[in-house]
């Protein structure tokens, strides 16, 4: 698969790549999958990266958790720090998946049932530009494909 990058500085949450053989469109794939979920560091403990993973729209300051879904594989352990730009892992099918892809979401709480939050990617070539990923497109770090 894909090499995974950590999207910031951040401490691994949970990490769990221990379903290797369930592909395809079944039911019993339905609610397992391989993921991680990362904790990125605030402002206030950022590392050189200087990455921002507050929510300016958000009056709570809530840690900011990042979640990489259907992936094939981890290369980190549960409390492990990770850096902005490590590979974390590599892409996946694992789970109720036709092909490989990635799910990717950002969460203000570690609580399973809490909401998404809207987030923007820096385009590798020009970090001044950001896209937002939609649905059913395909993505490159330069934006869309």
């Amino acid at each position: 698969g894909t090499p995974l990058l950590a999207v910031a500085n951040g401490v691994v949450v949970e990490s769990n790549a221990e379903h290797m053989h369930l592909t395809g469109i079944a039911v019993s794939n339905l609610f397992s999958w391989n993921s991680i979920l990362l904790r990125l560091d605030s402002p206030d403990n950022a590392g050189a990266d200087g990455v921002d993973t507050t929510n300016s729209e958000s009056s709570n300051r809530n840690p900011l958790f990042v979640e990489y879904v259907h992936i094939a594989t981890s290369c980190v352990q549960e409390g492990d720090r990770v850096s902005a730009g490590q590979i974390i892992g590599t892409s996946g099918g694992i789970g109720f998946s036709p092909e490989d892809h990635l799910h990717f979401a950002a969460y203000r709480s570690s609580d399973p049932h809490a909401p998404t939050v809207g987030f923007a990617f820096h385009k590798a070539a020009q970090q001044n530009e950001t896209f937002i990923p939609t649905a059913g497109k395909w993505y490159n770090a330069d934006g869309e494909m």
